[in-house]
């Protein structure tokens, strides 16, 4: 199987906890992976990217965000201010 990593590192007021996984995330994929209901699977799924993202940034004041190319493999991030914590 392949491994999946979690990182994080303070960067002056905030913290940033990063997912890597080695694999790719078509681009098709990637211009819908934050919508409601969104799923790869089957239509009763696509709720987890869509609630991170909505609770991080409505409730956390922080920034979800990623990167996918089939080299480096896909990496989200979320980014938080310390003073939220």
């Amino acid at each position: 199987g392949e491994t999946v990593t979690i990182s994080f590192r303070t960067a002056e007021d905030t913290i940033i906890f990063m997912v890597h996984n080695p694999g790719y995330i078509p681009r098709d994929i990637q211009l819908q992976i934050f919508k409601r209901s969104f799923s790869t699977k089957d239509p009763s799924r696509g709720l987890g990217t869509y609630s991170v993202k909505l609770l991080t940034e409505h409730y956390l004041k922080g920034k979800v965000s990623f990167c996918s190319d089939p080299v480096n493999g896909t990496i989200f991030s979320i980014t938080l201010p310390l003073n939220a914590l």
